[in-house]
């Protein structure tokens, strides 16, 4: 497109039937490109690293004035583990061979604070073909990345509590079952309607009955079912989004064989909640 653009506008030969642009057309492109420069990180390193230029946003997000990164190699922009692994080392030998790379390399600003940067890195080539600079164009997945890194975190502890949870949606499949839970009902699993394994994408009224889970206006609730000589206890929460819209139920199950820490109802719908950004 860019190739398309730059042949209509900077042609140097005109057909005589092609009509003059008009002084709004002619500034389109500069227009365009100054868009493109406000709303994108865009950084020009030399074939070994050294950062030629770098645009206003680019300086906003890393907190440096151009003076004081310009020249300078971007490895220390990077943490030292990051700038020192081979697959950075292999991402610079493709740039260098002519090849665009598309990556996520983690970035720390002047304040010590991580930006994640992903985008593509492209070689401009000379009239002989060969490389001469590297042009990176770039976008700030910093929260993105930040959020993912909460989920895992959630999902890590939520596997780990000595609880036995599951998860199902408005639909009343289950998503998740936690690693206790898993194990409870492997020791159930004579008594189970299906195996351990097929649980996962199961419907909860394989195990207890609908219309407990289908309203949350029914829930928070405590209740018990037999289950062959055992008892089990149910604690079901609503789960609700940022915005408030009912997106399942965090099923916490205890068996009378099993004895374990129990969580407070906050702990489990915080974190269960969590389970709706995976």
């Amino acid at each position: 497109m860019l190739g398309i653009i730059a042949s209509r506008w900077f042609s140097s030969t005109r057909s005589e039937t092609e009509t003059p642009l008009s002084n709004s057309e002619y500034h389109e492109p500069r227009g365009f490109s100054d868009a493109v420069r406000r709303s994108t990180t865009i950084v020009e390193f030399s074939l070994e690293g050294t950062i030629l230029s770098a645009n206003e946003k680019l300086l906003h997000l890393a907190g440096y004035r151009l003076g004081e990164i310009e020249g300078r190699n971007h490895r220390f922009l990077l943490d030292s583990e990051q700038a020192d692994s081979p697959n950075f080392a292999r991402c610079w030998e493709s740039l260098r061979l002519g090849q665009a790379v598309e990556e996520q390399f983690p970035y720390i600003t002047k304040h010590g604070r991580p930006l994640h940067l992903q985008g593509v890195y492209n070689p401009l080539l000379g009239a002989d073909g060969r490389p001469t600079k590297i042009v990176a164009i770039l976008n700030d997945i910093t929260q993105l990345v930040g959020d993912k890194q909460s989920t895992d975190q959630a999902a890590y502890m939520l596997d780990n509590i000595p609880l036995n949870v599951m998860f199902a949606d408005r639909d009343l499949v289950i998503l998740y079952i936690n690693r206790s839970s898993r194990e409870t009902l492997t020791k159930l699993r004579g008594l189970l309607p299906i195996s351990v394994d097929q649980i996962v994408g199961a419907e909860i009224d394989q195990f207890h009955q609908r219309r407990l889970l289908a309203d949350p206006n029914n829930l928070p609730v405590k209740t018990q079912f037999p289950l062959g000589p055992e008892t089990i206890e149910l604690m079901v929460h609503p789960v609700f989004d940022s915005q408030q819209n009912y997106v399942g139920a965090a099923i916490e199950e205890q068996s009378t064989i099993i004895t374990g820490m129990k969580a407070t109802a906050e702990d489990l719908v915080h974190l269960s909640g969590q389970l709706t950004k995976l």
